[in-house]
């Protein structure tokens, strides 16, 4: 049997750094974070960070500051207007290791649990921060071990039931090409064990390829789909890489696979017209799963699922409020929390499906059927013209929402971007703060 690797982080006083930068756009309140220039908690200047999560209010981000550059990322948490550095590459040692890792922070966020701790992952393994201290879960030897074959890469881990769940593979080689293995893995009480792989049966899917969703590299700027799960229940999509069959699907606590969505099931009650293709980015809050797709012939929109009544929250034929009855062509990442669902949006946009500026847009809302912009590219945020807006699953707390936003080329500087906490106010308070913001907008749009 596999014994689970526990190597704990060396304990330090992790460093900090007060931060009290607020304001307010289009009648929305937002806090700054971080951006590219300010100092960082070690008072060294950031150079990067990547998507935030947030909990109960609590940020966390991979990020790394000057002068360190891309080989010593860290892990930062905020909370009560204070940011600490987790872990490090270099400033908590790993026991028989130098470092932590690195990893493609760029397309990663952390996971924060319901008892505060943070899980993570790096090219050394999968780890947890609680109350101050870093345990490595799962390294190299013991992931290849799980799935009985090498392994090129794991994904974001998540808790489930108790124990700690992530995906783990073979990096694919281009986006079309399917996995030669991927798995999911979890931290069981004996040790690591592979609970699915590309072999798995699912309701409705030949499994001759299957490839689960998350994938380990896409676009950051869509913000790659990630595992969600309401603490008992995984929700993901699964496809066969040969067939092209597909849909969103919970997994049990006993194994066994329940559909959500597939491309048999109608868009609505009494519709004849079927889903066609499923994106990966879905979300969950209570009895609900929320997903995007898109139906046979028709636009990409975003679907609820409770107690498998399906729903439309919106989609991509709907106008946007106060924009001159432009539409949106693309959505993105998606959030759901307190029966609030959030999204990235774009219009008039590319994908190169890697990271770069073509996908533009902002984030949105559904407010009484319309569809609603809390901030979009062109908008004025801390000094800066929004480009575009960034976030995962797990970017809302039904309280506040917390993005990476990319700001338009000026000043000289070829881009800049921050993070940036947004409060999301109930919706009984919408109705106020839908007025604010229209008396305040002032869109020139081509």
């Amino acid at each position: 049997m596999l014994q689970r690797a526990l190597i704990v982080l060396c304990v330090v006083a992790p460093a900090s750094l007060a931060i009290a930068q607020s304001g307010t756009t289009n009648g929305w309140q937002y806090e700054r974070l971080a951006r590219l220039g300010d100092l960082g908690p070690n008072n060294e200047i950031w150079e990067g960070m990547a998507v935030p999560s947030i909990r109960d209010g609590a940020v966390v981000w991979w990020g790394n500051e000057e002068p360190g550059g891309i080989g010593d990322q860290s892990v930062y948490r905020y909370e009560n207007g204070v940011i600490q550095t987790i872990a490090s590459g270099t400033g908590l040692g790993v026991v028989g290791t130098s470092s932590i890792g690195t990893i493609d922070f760029l397309r990663r966020s952390p996971h924060i649990g319901s008892d505060g701790s943070v899980l993570f992952h790096s090219t050394e393994g999968v780890f947890v921060w609680s109350d101050g201290t870093t345990t490595q879960l799962a390294d190299r030897p013991a992931i290849e071990g799980a799935i009985g074959e090498q392994t090129s890469q794991w994904g974001d881990p998540i808790y489930l039931a108790g124990e700690v769940v992530f995906p783990a593979g073979q990096r694919r080689v281009t986006r079309t090409e399917h996995q030669s293995h991927f798995s999911l893995v979890s931290t069981s009480p004996g040790g690591l064990i592979e609970i699915e792989n590309d072999q798995s049966t699912i309701p409705g899917l030949s499994a001759t390829a299957l490839e689960y969703v998350p994938a380990f590299e896409t676009g950051e700027l869509h913000t790659e789909p990630r595992l969600v799960s309401d603490g008992t229940r995984l929700l993901l999509k699964a496809a066969d890489a040969l067939t092209g069959e597909q849909g969103i699907y919970f997994r049990n606590p006993d194994g066994l696979f329940d559909v959500v969505a597939d491309q048999s099931t109608p868009i609505n009650s009494g519709s004849t017209t079927t889903f066609e293709s499923f994106s990966g980015h879905v979300a969950i809050t209570g009895d609900t799963a929320a997903f995007v797709a898109r139906q046979a012939g028709g636009p990409e929109g975003i679907y609820t699922s409770t107690n498998g009544i399906i729903e439309k929250v919106v989609d991509t034929s709907m106008v946007i409020r106060d924009f001159n009855g432009d539409t949106l062509d693309s959505i993105g990442a998606i959030a759901m929390a307190k029966d609030i669902v959030l999204f990235q949006g774009c219009w008039d946009c590319t994908d190169s499906g890697d990271i770069d500026l073509t996908w533009t847009g902002g984030l949105f809302t559904v407010i009484d059927g319309n569809l609603q912009t809390i901030l979009e590219r062109g908008d004025v945020l801390d000094g800066g013209v929004v480009e575009s807006v960034h976030i995962t699953a797990e970017s809302f707390d039904g309280i506040h929402v917390v993005a990476k936003i990319y700001f338009s080329p000026g000043d000289g500087i070829d881009f800049s971007y921050g993070i940036y906490k947004i409060a999301i106010p109930s919706p009984a308070s919408y109705l106020l703060l839908t007025v604010a913001g229209i008396l305040t907008l002032r869109r020139k749009r081509a």
